[in-house]
């Protein structure tokens, strides 16, 4: 072991920092520079494992070296004796006095800055929580890419270095392959079936991070309405914020999906999967639509010019050239309206138009092309609501009838509970009963739609918006984002909502298990229902 005042290969023990399960952090400085680092002593009296975590060590210090990313803590010096092994590392940012040396100078870690985000007047923003997790996605990928695996991904491993989240705790990292003994932290740690299906390790750590961050519980939370909100409850996100939330939470269900086809290649689709919000139309830049209208716009004028010269021509040259004249103007006035038409039809606006020149009686051919535009319109229109009510009628299910349904069952178990005080003489249907209602209201529900199935209708319905939206207008294409933007929000929470009520059955069917073992036949359909919102 090492204590205060050590000297290991020219660095200085100063004071512990902090230990865990799997070693010790120690303030120390360089008697070469003079500087402070931070040291890692990790204990081992077994050969196999020493070898294999030094290993370990040797071969990231020359990855991250080359890696060179400032979401990945580097390795300055790495050596080991007979007791354990050492790294040596910068220093991290700090919190409670200006100075390492100072007893009350504690690491900043993603645990202390979470923490400190429960006394504050407000939580993380969406801006902050994707500030912290997408470097430590960014890290992952290049390790992953460099053949390295993590495996213990948490907020406690997660520390801040010139304000920007860095991953350390590198002393777990191993071959990139799910043969290795599993290690980590329970709760961050990727269960058993995870990897047995080719789950990565490092992907459940980061989703469980990812929790954490938005929600402040911790993993064993995860996945429970009740606990997908920041400490200050739903109502302290602004509309944009929450369904903002609701999308994270619905890429952090896809990364732990029990289906691999389900999750996410690599962490740059994870990453992608949390950045990829709709933008707004005043965020837009301005489109080539508009460019276009534009330059239409100026050449309807000049025909409209040329025509109104035409005229004056005519009235100089004299009589005889007066029919040409109007002629002229006839031509031109024509090619006016063509254009301006071309530039209504473009925008999907004609009201809009200041350039099609007045005249005295109404343009039969301009009239019907207006009315034809406006026709086109009505009819994509008309198109993107079939195929928007299409999508609803697959993906979703009327949740109120359902869950009035649910409470009937668990209204009719809640007698059977002697606990509940209820007279005997209280009419109480067989539970054989009960329980045939029950299955055929979770068989009468629609299937589930996979994350993939969700993904391609909803881009179904943005590919069309946008179609939309650049052949007639923004202002046409406004509403249907903001349909899609709803639509996606209930799909998020549907599968929430579905657990929820199967709970209801759950928790009722329980507690009659000591005095109705038959109510075993509710439990096994409600407990499957409950925790993967099916019966399949």
């Amino acid at each position: 072991m090492i204590h205060p005042g050590d000297v290991l290969d020219g660095y200085r023990i100063l004071r512990l920092l902090g230990s865990g399960g799997f070693g010790a952090v120690w303030l120390c400085k360089s008697e070469a520079l003079g500087d402070l680092r931070a040291l890692k002593f990790i204990p081992t009296l077994d050969k196999g494992r020493h070898d294999r975590e030094f290993q370990a060590l040797t071969r990231y210090r020359h990855s991250a070296s080359q890696l060179r990313s400032p979401a990945i803590m580097p390795i300055e010096h790495v050596n080991r004796r007979e007791d354990g092994l050492f790294y040596v590392m910068p220093l991290c940012d700090g919190d409670g006095a200006a100075d390492p040396s100072h007893p009350d100078w504690r690491p900043r870690t993603l645990t202390s800055v979470l923490e400190g985000g429960r006394s504050a007047e407000a939580w993380l923003s969406v801006e902050q929580v994707l500030a912290c997790i997408t470097p430590v996605l960014e890290a992952l990928q290049l390790l992953s890419e460099a053949g390295l695996v993590h495996r213990d991904v948490k907020p406690d491993n997660i520390l801040f270095v010139n304000g920007v989240p860095c991953l350390a705790d590198i002393s777990l990292l191993g071959d990139d392959a799910f043969s290795i003994t599993r290690r980590g932290t329970p709760g961050y740690a990727a269960p058993s079936w995870y990897e047995e299906s080719g789950g990565h390790p490092d992907m459940y750590g980061a989703a469980t991070t990812l929790y954490s961050i938005l929600t402040g519980n911790p993993p064993d939370k995860m996945g429970r309405s009740n606990f997908r909100w920041p400490p200050k409850g739903e109502q302290s996100l602004s509309p944009q914020a929450r369904t903002a939330w609701l999308s994270m939470h619905a890429a952090i269900r896809r990364a732990v999906d029990e289906r691999p086809a389900e999750r996410f290649a690599d962490f740059n689709l994870f990453a992608r999967a949390l950045t990829n919000q709709p933008v707004s139309a005043e965020a837009e830049s301005p489109s080539a639509d508009s460019v276009q209208g534009g330059l239409l716009s100026k050449i309807a004028h000049k025909l409209e010019h040329k025509g109104r010269s035409s005229i004056i021509a005519a009235s100089i040259i004299g009589l005889g050239l007066l029919f040409l004249g109007l002629q002229s103007f006839k031509l031109g006035s024509e090619g006016a309206i063509q254009a301006s038409d071309f530039y209504q039809r473009w925008n999907g606006h004609p009201e809009r138009n200041s350039h099609t020149p007045k005249t005295s009686a109404p343009d039969i051919t301009q009239t019907v092309k207006v009315d034809l535009g406006r026709e086109e319109a009505r009819a994509a229109l008309q198109e993107f609501d079939a195929l928007f009510a299409d999508t609803v009628k697959t993906m979703t299910f009327p949740r109120d009838p359902f869950a009035a349904t649910m409470e009937e069952i668990a209204a009719a178990l809640y007698v059977y509970d002697a606990d509940n005080a209820v007279p005997e003489t209280t009419p109480r249907k067989p539970i054989s009963e009960i329980k045939k209602r029950f299955l055929a209201t979770l068989g009468a529900l629609p299937p589930k739609p996979s994350v993939a199935g969700r993904t391609k209708a909803l881009a179904a319905l943005r590919s069309k918006a946008e179609q939309i939206g650049k052949q007639f207008g923004r202002e046409e294409k406004e509403p249907l984002d903001k349909k899609i933007l709803t639509l996606e929000s209930d799909l998020n929470t549907d599968e929430e909502f579905r657990k929820e009520q199967g709970m209801k059955v759950l928790k009722r069917a329980t507690r009659l298990v000591n005095s109705h073992p038959e109510s075993w036949d509710i439990i096994q359909p409600a407990q499957n229902f409950s925790f993967a919102g099916t019966i399949n």
